[in-house]
This record gives structure tokens, sequence and C-alpha cells, in this order.
């Protein structure tokens, strides 16, 4: 497990200060008279000084090491309307980035039946919120990517408002399609049986919405999720 400075620094002056206290009591116990009597007392102090001398000394050469170089990570949000093809495209990012990680929105929520109330969309959020924090957290990753719906900017404010964001690059993108294109997915979406025909309307209807949003807007038409995952890697490392 790898520990802050600060850490390190803060239990190395516990044990030195438990150290001396450790030491006052053996030069007590040595200046009894009968040093003979006390000898069990002795022996226990000795060995806690030799145990805790040791852990001091580890943690001295913990703090002598030169620090890892601090890799920066990067979030990726990735919002658009239902069937735009945020799932197909992050996971082709996913793919696309070292050391990244992919988290679908829709997977904090996927219930039956599915009921939106007050408490069931603050509990979808705290579920993503506390998610993304766990891999941002992670040394194993670099790249965080994250799609939702997110048609309106107090939702991603406040998934950001919750997050560990220090030396972390946000990179914020909303996939959009033209309103023909959409309607052609969703239908057929439909024929396969994979959504229900009233998802249509609702998704047309929150197209527009992404136009007032603070992200980058990547039009999908006529274009491969593979392009669209390069397209959008690219904005990162720009």
């Amino acid at each position: 497990m790898d520990y802050t400075k600060e850490q390190l620094t803060e239990a190395r002056r516990q044990i030195r200060s438990t150290l001396h206290k450790l030491r006052q009591v053996d030069a007590t116990l040595r200046a009894k008279a009968d040093p003979g009597r006390v000898r069990s007392q002795l022996t226990l102090v000795q060995r806690r000084i030799e145990a805790f001398s040791l852990a001091d000394d580890l943690i001295g050469q913990a703090l002598a090491r030169p620090a890892a170089p601090c890799v920066p990570k990067t979030l990726y949000l990735v919002g658009g309307a239902m069937g735009v093809g945020k799932t197909t495209v992050c996971k082709q990012l996913n793919a696309l980035l070292p050391q990244s990680v992919f988290l679908d929105g829709d997977w904090c929520w996927d219930a039956s039946p599915f009921q939106v109330t007050p408490e069931t969309q603050a509990m979808v959020l705290d579920n993503i919120c506390h998610t993304l924090a766990n891999f941002l957290g992670c040394s194993a990753y670099r790249n965080v990517v994250f799609c939702w719906v997110m048609h309106r900017q107090d939702i991603i404010d406040a998934i950001l408002s919750r997050l560990p964001l220090a030396g972390c690059r946000v990179c914020c993108v909303s996939l959009t399609a033209s309103e023909a294109v959409l309607r052609r997915r969703l239908e057929a979406d439909v024929l396969a049986g994979l959504r229900s025909p009233d998802v249509i309307q609702r998704s047309l209807a929150r197209l527009p919405l992404y136009d007032g949003l603070h992200t980058v807007k990547v039009l999908s038409d006529g274009k491969a999720p593979a392009d669209l995952a390069a397209e959008i890697a690219r904005l990162a490392a720009d």
C-alpha cells in the first residue's frame, strides 16, 4: 500500500514519541536497587525499543526515496441523448486509451421497475460519484471514461463537484447527431427489441439541450465508433 509523505512523517513522529517514553521507562527500571526483579519488564521494554527503532528506520528509508513521478489522470465525461452511441464509442475509447477504466451511468441505475424519484435520483448520483472517485484514486488507472445522458449542465456540475480532481484533466464531451440520424438509429433499436417505442420522442426532445452545455460537441453522423473514440482522445491531448 502506498502512503503519502505526510502520513509517513506523522507516523514517524508518533513512533519517536513512543520511543522516547520507552527509553525513559528503560532507564527507570535499570536504576532500581535490584534490577533482577524487573528483568522480564526490562526484556519487554527492550524488545519494544528494538521494534519501534526498526520501524523508525524503515520510515526514514521510505522518506529518503525519490518520489515517483506523478502521472496526470484524465477524466472523460461523455454525454448524449439516448441512442446516439455513447456506450459503443466509450467502449472503443476505453480500449484505445492506456490504463483506462470505463463506467456507464446506466449500470448504476439498472432497476426493474425503473422509478424516477428524488430518492432514486440522489442514489444514482451517489453511486456514480462513489465509483468514479474510486477509479480516480486508484494508481492502476490513468484514464477514466464515463458516459451518461447528462443533458443538463447542473448534472455535470454536480458530478464534478463531488470528485477528487486535483491534478486531473477533465474532458467534457457531448456526442451529438442530426435528428434524422438519431431517429434512424432509435427506430432500428426499437425494431430489434432493444428499446421501447416511446424513447424516440423523449430522445429527440433532449437533442437541442446539448447546444447550451459547456462541453465540446462531437457530431457522430457518418463516423465509425472507433473514429469518434480517436477524436475524443485527441481532445484531451490538445
